[in-house]
């Protein structure tokens, strides 16, 4: 077993150690104007804690839509980003949060406060993608770093069932949570199997 793989299961292992969180969240889009418009957190257990639509300030792409098959009409009764914030800060305070790509997630989740004019709380997240990547081990020459691979992706390279209703937050942040718990399972030199 190669030292990167050897250390993206132990990182993993630690971070399930810390009873973490994870989230997802469905967009209007991909640009440094667009918004959540759901969003997820699952507990380490697999319970639901928080799983809503949010109306967002502008219209969902249609190449958004075709991802999540959300459209804008299914929104007109969700509650804003404003009016999920304080539930979002409760759940997310003093825990880890993991989602499989923390990056694109906070920062629509900054641009969702930045929308409806609030503070985002901290959130302390890591990223499984990239510890997944580290797992995986395929290098890329070309980036000098390891190849992301997508959920689906992952997904399947570890045997995982990849659910009916992909592309929708709660789904994608159960996968993320099967994604890290396969990770931590996977046996290190020396372990029982």
């Amino acid at each position: 077993m190669n030292q990167h793989k050897f250390y993206a299961i132990r990182t993993t292992r630690g971070r399930l150690a810390e009873d973490p969180i994870y989230l997802d969240t469905e967009t209007t889009g991909l640009t440094e104007q667009d918004q959540i418009i759901e969003i997820a957190l699952i507990d380490s257990d697999g319970t639901t804690l928080l799983n809503t639509l949010v109306k967002p300030t502008i219209l969902i792409s249609a190449a958004a839509t075709r991802v999540h098959n959300l459209e804008n009409e299914d929104l007109l009764d969700a509650p804003r980003f404003d009016e999920i914030l304080d539930e979002l800060n409760r759940l997310t305070k003093n825990r880890l949060v993991l989602a499989y790509f923390t990056a694109f997630d906070l920062r629509l989740l900054a641009q969702s406060a930045a929308a409806w004019d609030v503070n985002l709380p901290y959130i302390h997240a890591k990223c499984m993608m990239i510890t997944y990547s580290e797992f995986h081990g395929e290098w890329s020459d070309y980036r000098n770093k390891f190849t992301w691979q997508s959920q689906i992706a992952a997904a399947r390279q570890l045997g995982l069932k990849v659910p009916h209703n992909l592309h929708r937050a709660s789904a994608d942040a159960e996968l993320c949570r099967a994604i890290a718990i396969a990770v931590a399972e996977t046996k290190l030199p020396g372990e029982h199997k």
